[in-house]
């Protein structure tokens, strides 16, 4: 998917309230384009309220540590039926 795919549809996963877009966001918080960052962050926050001090231009080790706060929040989150 090309940057500007990726942005679009990042985008209409935040104003469309998809939260099965959730875990897909997580997995870019770490991509290596800081603007595929800064709109998954955003993104997240808009369908959870949350940021768990995520910051996209810090450095990779300091995302890492709010990426895996995301993983954990995750794995919390009781499943949609029909998921798997």
């Amino acid at each position: 998917m090309d940057p500007g795919e990726r942005a679009t549809a990042i985008a209409v996963s935040a104003e469309t309230n998809d939260r099965e877009a959730i875990p897909r966001l997580i997995t870019l918080l770490g991509s290596d384009d800081p603007g595929t960052r800064l709109l998954a962050i955003e993104a997240l926050e808009r369908l959870t309220g949350e940021t768990f001090g995520y910051d996209y231009a810090a450095s990779e080790a300091l995302r890492h540590g709010s990426i895996e706060r995301w993983v954990q929040w995750q794995s919390r989150q009781p499943r949609a039926a029909g998921s798997s």
